[in-house]
């Protein structure tokens, strides 16, 4: 089923299809819209997978990518709030809360790990720099993030 839907991904003749997929976090295979259902209160997403079997039928299966909202039983135990494969930022939205909300002393963590994270996170960007102007526009938001500590402003 995975090779059938990942050929028809171009459309007639091997044009662009008219319509946009994205790809599922789940499976990894692309998909064109999404279902919301209803269970016990709580509203869950779905991508759906649509391909064509031997007979040319158009036929479709689910991909379950999360809550619409947050996973409820999950924030007991992370309070930076949990989201579905649905909402693409996801990840940049966790690392601003948990470097916002999370690296405090009270949490543990001291000025070391912090200076730590902050050259992972510099690292990780610098490697993902495709070109000379992003690697520029990097060095100059860290000068710039290090003149704001030299001054003891506070980032908002």
């Amino acid at each position: 089923m995975a090779d059938k839907i990942a050929m028809q991904t171009k459309g007639k003749r091997g044009r662009k299809p008219k319509y946009e997929t994205k790809t599922c976090p789940n499976c990894g295979l692309p998909y064109r819209s999404t279902v919301e259902r209803e269970v016990n209160g709580h509203v869950y997403v779905y991508a759906v997978h649509q391909y064509k079997d031997e007979n040319g039928k158009w036929r479709k299966y689910e991909c379950y990518l999360g809550p619409k909202e947050q996973y409820i039983h999950a924030e007991k135990f992370n309070d930076f709030g949990l989201k579905g494969g649905h909402v693409e930022e996801r990840f940049v939205e966790y690392l601003e809360r948990i470097l916002r909300d999370q690296l405090t002393v009270d949490r543990r963590f001291d000025f070391a790990k912090g200076i730590q994270v902050l050259n992972t996170i510099f690292n990780l960007l610098n490697e993902k720099a495709e070109t000379e102007d992003e690697k520029q526009l990097l060095l100059e938001t860290l000068e710039g993030l290090k003149a704001k500590v030299e001054k003891g402003e506070k980032d908002s």
